[in-house]
């Protein structure tokens, strides 16, 4: 289950893991060409620390949620 802590804090600073907070260092792009789906950008990322997977979604240029995948 993924602690709310980490998903609000997302939004401020650098990139970190959804679920157990690893740094950016250890979250990996794994698309590097955005999935587009009627104007949203999707991008798949993986934890190396705990093995999970989520999605940013962007529209219109704005990072507008993350999602466990």
């Amino acid at each position: 289950m993924t602690d709310s802590t980490y998903r609000r804090d997302y939004f401020v600073g650098d990139k970190k893991c959804i679920f157990c907070g690893a740094g950016a260092n250890n979250v990996h792009l794994l698309n590097t060409k955005a999935e587009l789906k009627g104007g949203v950008e999707g991008f798949y990322y993986r934890c190396g620390e705990c093995k999970q997977y989520f999605v940013e979604y962007w529209i219109n240029g704005e990072l507008k949620t993350v999602l466990a995948s």
